[in-house]
């Protein structure tokens, strides 16, 4: 019990220090062979550290597709520091970041079948719905440790899940479209009912729409695999609708996509209010010169840390709620089972503090 409160406390003392970019050096880079086209995994070794103890080492996966994506590079970020922070306070875990660049399902499927055989201690999992529930539920109940990223899961269980709470985060875009174009317009929409994470987003949205008659979705498409997909779905979109007012992407291609269509179909900034999310340099470009009005930012570094974090003491377990966990709580072990990270709505006026965010310190992995 001792130790596990002293860990939680130099936790709270660290976490401000290591977020800020404070962070050792010496990270190496190995590549997962899974899937045809898959980014490298970041990885240290326990000598690179001057506090491991000579313990088994606990070993994490942090798996998402998309890797190639500014946005999703930044679940590594979290995980490479999250490695860094425990080793230094003496304890002896590994974080490995693995996973296709694209969102392509067989890709991701082959890739998470290697992922599980490497017997991680627990997996970090982004839910893309692309047919991973049973393998993830197997993991699971074979004794693994289960982080659903992003604020959710797909149709398996977790331990806990860790991020964006999609619901909020509908609600802001909703409401600040509102802000910007009234209480009267029609509704273009990117994203996705079937991946839970962004499902939640338009469950958001709707929860604020529902409350105003003039305002109505003529329009709700899935997010393509690719960024080209989607700039042609947008374009499509926009010329069967050109009288709708509001563009809203709850999925990360959107914005953008909206953006480069407004800008092909010869409108003028402004034309259309354009509500984002993520914030990759693209994405920022275009609410400096006016196509997308705000943004709403994800903190992906801070998932990762947290969920790695919340991981490793769920498997030190020196907090006891019974007198017999096993038997008294089968596989709840304790912790939270909700973890939610903070969002900023990002517009002209807050764009000089996202610009040219870096990598942690000696993180090296793409």
């Amino acid at each position: 019990m001792k130790k596990f409160l002293l860990l939680l406390l130099v936790l709270v003392i660290g976490i401000s220090m290591m977020l800020v970019g404070i962070s050792c050096k010496g990270a190496t880079a190995t590549e997962t062979t899974a899937a045809a086209e898959t980014t490298a995994a970041g990885e240290t070794t326990a000598a690179e550290t001057t506090a491991v103890v000579a313990a088994e080492q606990e070993y994490y996966i942090i798996y998402s597709g998309g890797w190639g994506d500014e946005i999703v590079q930044e679940w590594a970020w979290g995980g490479y520091l999250a490695e860094k922070y425990w080793n230094s306070k003496g304890d002896n875990i590994k974080v490995e970041w693995s996973g296709p660049n694209k969102w392509v399902a067989e890709e991701y499927i082959s890739g998470l079948e290697a992922a599980i055989a490497k017997n991680p201690t627990g997996i970090l999992v982004f839910p893309p719905n692309l047919g991973e529930d049973q393998m993830l539920a197997d993991y699971y109940n074979s004794g693994g440790l289960l982080c659903g990223l992003n604020g959710s899961k797909g149709n398996f269980p977790v331990d806990f899940v860790c991020g964006t709470d999609g619901f909020a985060m509908g609600r802001i875009m909703a409401q600040v479209a509102i802000e910007n174009a009234g209480e009267t317009f029609d509704v273009l929409a990117i994203g996705s009912l079937v991946n839970e994470a962004v499902a939640s987003r338009h469950r958001g949205m709707d929860d604020v729409w529902k409350n105003y008659p003039g305002i109505k979705v003529v329009a709700l498409e899935n997010q393509q695999a690719t960024k080209e997909e989607t700039a042609v779905l947008a374009a499509s979109m926009l010329a069967a609708h050109p009288d709708a007012k509001v563009c809203v992407a709850p999925s990360s291609f959107g914005g953008a996509a909206f953006a480069m269509a407004c800008k092909e179909a010869g409108l003028n900034p402004g034309d259309k209010i354009i509500i984002a999310t993520d914030k990759d340099e693209e994405l920022l470009n275009y609410i400096e010169d006016g196509w997308v009005q705000f943004t709403i930012s994800q903190n992906f570094p801070l998932e990762t840390f947290y969920g790695i974090s919340n991981l490793h003491l769920m498997k030190m377990h020196n907090i006891n709620l019974s007198t017999d966990d096993a038997k008294a709580l089968g596989r709840q072990l304790p912790g939270p089972i909700i973890v939610t990270t903070t969002m900023q709505a990002i517009g002209k006026e807050q764009l000089q503090y996202y610009r040219g965010i870096e990598p942690p310190e000696g993180f090296v992995g793409f």
